[in-house]
């Protein structure tokens, strides 16, 4: 399966350390949504402790967009409701320091470049696009009332069946 093509042809994409299943679903994605290779997928990476609850940033230049992810990772695949609560609050700190230009305490240093990057480009104008990703689903209301209660417009839910769609392989 692609999952394991990943974990086994990148193993090291973490600065040595073996791809969780996670981490291997994020590269695939990123890859699926903005056509990079899988390489280039690993280094927009962030998923892991003390992540502050965004999982990638990926920086499209060319169309002055930010994405900002977080994936969900469910061995089960079960089309489930997923928590409104946690999408809620996915975003918070990454906000905050939007709002305040201080980063996290516990973010790790090799995220921090990329959560400058983002806010630098937030500030040149970039669109920020929040994706939540997640083999469960949202109603249409619970979605717009995550989007009225994150104060966020651009935030896009890539659910169950959007990701049965576009990667059956994988699954």
């Amino acid at each position: 399966e692609e999952m394991d093509r990943i974990i086994t042809q990148y193993p090291t994409m973490r600065e040595g350390s073996i791809l969780s299943l996670s981490q291997a679903f994020e590269i695939w994605f990123l890859h699926q949504e903005t056509g990079i290779d899988y390489t280039e997928a690993a280094k927009h990476i962030l998923d892991g402790v003390n992540d502050c609850g965004v999982d990638f940033i990926w920086i499209d230049t060319n169309n002055r967009e930010v994405m900002i992810g977080q994936c969900e990772y469910d061995l089960k695949w079960a089309r489930t409701p997923a928590s409104e609560e946690k999408a809620i609050e996915t975003f918070a700190l990454f906000n905050n320091y939007l709002l305040t230009s201080k980063l996290p305490e516990k973010l790790p240093d090799p995220a921090q470049y990329l959560w400058r990057e983002a806010r630098k480009k937030s500030n040149e104008g970039y669109v920020l696009d929040y994706l939540y990703v997640t083999p469960k689903h949202f109603s249409p209301s619970q979605e717009e009332k995550i989007r009225a209660k994150s104060g966020s417009s651009n935030y896009f839910f890539i659910s169950h069946d959007t990701l049965l769609e576009r990667g059956q392989e994988f699954l």
